[in-house]
């Protein structure tokens, strides 16, 4: 999803932080709620589906491409 949101926030000229943020946000957050996934994101209930990357903000691990510090499915 955050290379997604990199092409998105590319493709719509997105170059602040904040924008680049709402691309991110719009290919996790926005696409569980459009597809009505329950329990999407980080609270007790929810599914553990989630990559750990090691960066100094959301807009910087967009287009930064970090490693991915761990994945984990269903943890």
């Amino acid at each position: 999803m955050v290379e997604r949101a990199m092409h998105l926030a590319l493709r719509n000229n997105h170059r602040n932080d904040e924008e680049i943020e709402h691309a991110l946000w719009c290919c996790t957050f926005g696409g569980a709620h459009v597809l009505d996934i329950p329990n999407y994101g980080l609270s007790i209930g929810s599914i553990a589906d989630l990559v750990i990357i090691d960066s100094d903000n959301l807009a910087h691990a967009v287009v930064s491409h970090p490693p991915r510090g761990m994945v984990l499915k269903a943890g």
